[in-house]
């Protein structure tokens, strides 16, 4: 009976270690995951308010406008447009000529503005939204 004691109680006292060790792991993961914040899995990076991750070369081969779409769809209301930006190059749309990279930002904006029908631009808070309808 003895031994049948000390053998539950080593039992008990590995799966006590066990736990420690899995718990440990389990918040070290969590930590990671809260520290990295908008790094996200597969290498996709999250955006707006609410927390979706846009991931890499989601949108390649996609036009502006159409990304543009697609990006604002999933967020909940008025997006800064350096967000929207930064999401579309994430996405891997092709914003103009790669030889001019400091047109990107305009080539995006004048989309926007040219879209008044899908996209509504505050030029005073520098957001984007879409359009209801």
């Amino acid at each position: 009976m003895k031994k049948a004691i000390e053998v539950l109680e080593a039992r008990l006292a590995q799966l006590e270690e066990e736990y420690k060790r899995e718990r440990a792991e389990l918040e070290q993961a969590i930590a990671n995951l809260q520290r990295a914040g908008t790094q996200g899995p597969n290498g996709s990076r999250s955006s707006g308010k609410t927390g979706k991750a846009v991931k890499i070369g989601r949108w390649k081969g996609m036009g502006i406008t159409d990304s543009i779409h697609a990006y604002l769809s999933y967020r909940d209301g008025p997006e800064p447009f350096s967000k929207v930006l930064e999401a579309l190059q994430a996405g891997g749309v092709q914003l103009g000529d790669p030889e001019k990279p400091n047109r990107f930002a305009a080539n995006v904006k004048t989309t926007i503005i040219n879209n008044r029908k899908r996209f509504r631009y505050n030029r005073n808070k520098d957001t984007v939204e879409l359009r209801p309808g």
